[in-house]
C-alpha cells in the first residue's frame, strides 16, 4: 500500500510540475529524456508518466508507448502494473479504436507472461474485454469461451458485479448462436445477481435480452411482460438510452406477429426517444432502416422513401460497414416493393454476404428468405427454390424442439425463483433498485447491447467507440470493494 501511494504522489508532481507551463510535446521530450537516464523502478514511474500523456491517443503513438511500459513492467516483475496497462490497451482496441483483432493479438502476446496473476481481479478483465474482442470478430464460441473464463475468476474471487456482467454478455451471444436455454439462464442468473445488488441497470438489461430471447421463440408473452417492466422503470427515469432498445424491440415483436400498424408505431417511439440524446445518434441508421422497411412492406412508399432519404444523408455522410449494411436493407427492401426486382436481387445478394460475414443464423435466415422472395418474383423458380430450403434449414436450426422445450423450461424456473424472491419490479422497483445511482455509462452500454440483437450493429464499431475506458473501468473497480 505505502510503495503505491509513493508511485501515485510522484507521478502527481512531476506531471504536475510540467503541466503548468508546459507543452505536451515538451513534456513528451522531457519524460523520454529522463526515460533514457534512468533504470528500474524509477524509468517505470516515467514511463508510467509518459503513458498517461499519451493515453488513448493515436496520434501521440499510445500504441506502442503502451506496449513498451507493459514490456518494461513485466521485465521487472511488476504485474499487476503490466496487468492494467494491458487492459487499458485491450479495451482501447476493443472499443475506441476499433480494431478488436488487435486486442486478440494483445492479449496472446502478454497473457502467457501473466499467468501469476490468476487470483487477480484484473486477470477477470482482461478475459471479459478479449471476450468482447472475439464478439465483435465474430469468433463467438470464443467469446463464449472467455465468458464462461471470466464467470469462473469472478466467482472464485467472489466479485459478483464482474460475474453478473459476463453473464450478461454470454447471455446474447449465446442468443446468437442459437443457444437459447443456455442463454435464458444466463440472463436469469444475471438478474438475480443485480437483483441482490440494487443495480437497476443491469436488471434492465437482463430483462431486455429476456424479452428478446422469448420474442426469437415467439414467446411473445413472455418478452412482452419483461419488457413492460422494464420500460415501467425506465419511463419513471426518463431513461431515453434504455427506451430506444425497449421501444425498438417491442416493434420486432409487432413485426413477426404481422402487426405493422403497432410496428411502425413503436419504431416511431424508439425514433423519438433517440432524438433526446446526442450521444445516441448512433442508432439513428438502424432505426431508419427498420421503419423505411415497415413503411416499404405496409405499401406506404411515400413515407418509406422519405425515410430513406435520412438513412441514405446519414451513409454518405459515413460509410461504415455497418451503415453500409442498414442502407443496403433498406435499399433492397424499397426496391423490391418498388418492383425493381434486378436491383433488390443485387442489393440482398450484397446484403446476404454481410450476414455470412458475421454468422449471425437469424439474419442470414432472413436474408435467405428475401432473395427466394425476389427470385421468385422474377420468375426464376429454381434460384428461388434453392435459397428456400436454405432458409429453411437455417430455420430448423434454429428452432429445434430441445431448445423450446428446455427454454420453456427454464423461463418457468426464472419466474419461481423470481417469486421466490419477490421481485416485483412494477410494484417496487424504485425502492427495492436505486435509481438515484445509476451508473448512466453502463445504460449507454446495455442500451445498445440489446439493439444489436434486432439490428446487428457491431458493438465495437458503433457503440462502444463512444465510451470511455475509465468510466467502464471505474465501474468494475467498484465490484471489488
Amino acid at each position: 500500500m505505502k510503495s503505491t501511494f509513493l508511485c501515485i504522489m510522484f507521478i502527481f508532481f512531476t506531471t504536475g510540475a510540467f503541466a503548468q507551463n508546459t507543452s505536451i510535446a515538451e513534456k513528451i521530450s522531457q519524460f523520454n529524456a529522463k526515460i533514457k537516464h534512468t533504470e528500474k523502478g524509477e524509468r517505470l514511474q516515467w514511463m508510467d508518466s509518459l503513458h498517461q500523456v499519451v493515453f488513448e491517443k493515436p496520434t501521440l503513438h499510445y500504441d506502442s508507448i503502451a506496449q513498451q511500459t507493459i514490456s518494461f513492467a513485466i521485465e521487472l516483475d511488476s504485474l499487476s502494473h503490466a496487468a492494467k496497462d494491458l487492459t487499458d490497451l485491450i479495451y482501447y482496441h476493443v472499443y475506441t479504436s476499433k480494431s478488436p483483432a488487435e486486442a486478440i493479438v494483445l492479449f496472446d502476446t502478454y497473457a502467457p507472461q501473466l499467468q501469476k496473476l490468476e487470483h487477480d481481479y484484473t486477470w477477470a478483465e482482461l478475459h471479459l474485454y478479449t471476450g468482447d474482442g472475439y464478439n465483435f470478430t465474430n469468433n463467438l464460441e470464443q467469446a463464449i469461451a472467455f465468458y464462461k473464463k471470466t464467470i469462473s475468476l469472478g466467482t472464485a474471487l467472489k466479485k459478483e458485479r464482474i460475474v453478473g456482467l459476463a453473464k450478461l454478455y454470454l447471455g446474447f451471444v449465446l442468443t446468437d448462436t442459437g443457444k437459447f436455454a443456455e442463454a435464458s439462464l444466463s440472463f436469469r442468473e444475471a438478474s438475480l445477481i443485480y437483483t441482490k445488488l440494487n443495480d437497476t441497470t443491469n436488471v434492465l438489461s437482463a430483462k431486455n435480452g429476456l424479452s428478446i430471447l422469448y420474442s426469437k421463440n415467439a414467446f411473445y408473452r413472455e418478452a412482452q411482460k419483461e419488457r413492460e417492466e422494464a420500460i415501467t422503470i425506465a419511463q419513471m427515469s426518463n431513461n431515453y438510452n434504455m427506451l430506444i432498445p425497449l421501444y425498438a424491440n417491442a416493434a420486432e415483436d409487432y413485426k413477426r406477429m404481422g402487426n405493422r400498424v403497432k410496428q411502425i408505431a413503436y419504431l416511431k417511439a424508439s425514433l423519438a426517444a433517440n432524438t433526446k440524446d446526442p450521444k445516441m445518434f448512433y442508432l439513428r441508421a438502424p432505426l431508419l432502416a427498420a421503419i423505411t422497411n415497415a413503411y416499404a412492406e405496409s405499401d406506404s412508399i411515400a413515407l418509406a422513401d422519405k425515410s430513406f432519404k435520412s438513412l441514405k444523408a446519414i451513409y454518405e455522410n459515413d460509410k461504415t460497414a455497418q451503415n453500409t449494411r442498414h442502407y443496403i436493407d433498406a435499399k433492397k427492401t424499397l426496391s423490391f416493393e418498388q418492383g425493381y426486382y434486378k436491383e433488390a436481387l443485387v442489393h440482398g445478394k450484397t446484403f446476404l454476404a454481410f450476414q455470412k460475414e458475421r454468422k449471425k443464423k437469424e439474419d442470414i435466415m432472413l436474408a435467405e428468405e428475401f432473395l427466394a422472395k425476389t427470385y421468385r418474383a422474377l420468375k426464376d423458380t429454381i434460384a428461388s427454390n434453392i435459397h428456400l430450403v436454405q432458409y429453411y434449414a437455417i430455420k430448423d436450426s434454429i428452432a429445434n424442439v430441445q431448445n423450446i422445450k428446455s427454454l420453456a423450461y427454464y423461463q418457468t424456473l426464472y419466474e419461481t425463483e423470481k417469486r421466490d424472491l419477490k421481485i416485483e419490479t412494477q410494484n417496487s422497483s424504485i425502492d427495492i433498485l436505486h435509481l438515484e445511482n445509476e451508473n448512466k455509462t453502463q445504460i449507454f452500454l446495455f442500451s445498445a447491447l440489446v439493439l444489436l440483437l434486432l439490428f446487428g450493429d457491431s458493438t465495437s464499431t458503433v457503440l462502444l467507440s463512444m465510451l470511455k475506458k475509465e468510466e467502464l473501468h471505474k465501474k468494475c473497480s467498484l465490484k471489488n470493494l
